[in-house]
């Protein structure tokens, strides 16, 4: 099997030998400021999707280099009884899905995903 690489890499097959051309866009690697502005950001309690913004880098791109160093995954931060209950009386006065993530501190997608499995919305 033989290996070019430059940004993309082509593989040789062992049976016909064909030539497969395998497009991969690779990410930048890291660098040594880039890993401690993460480490910052996760020890302050910054949400994946945060860091990716600010990092310039994708969801995964930042779990997995956390999940390289060891640091351990985040816990979700699952809806209270109390939260649950607040977003459902607010929806109930007439506010708007957005109105209401940004009343509770909660994402929009976690206030849809939440009352459409209460009925509530389509």
């Amino acid at each position: 099997m033989s290996y070019e690489h430059s940004g993309s890499e082509t593989v040789k097959g062992f049976e016909d030998d064909e030539v497969f051309e395998l497009n991969r866009q690779q990410s930048p690697r890291w660098s040594e400021d880039e890993t401690e502005k993460l480490l910052e950001m996760y020890n302050g309690g910054r949400s994946y999707s945060e860091m990716a913004l600010e990092l310039n880098r994708t969801y995964g791109s930042v779990q997995h280099k956390l999940m390289y160093l060891g640091m351990p995954a985040r816990k979700l931060n699952r809806l209270t009884e109390k939260e649950t209950n607040e977003i459902v009386k607010l929806f109930s006065q007439g506010k708007s899905q957005q109105q209401i993530a940004k009343i509770t501190g909660r994402t929009y997608d976690s206030v849809r995903s939440l009352l459409r499995k209460l009925g509530k919305c389509s």
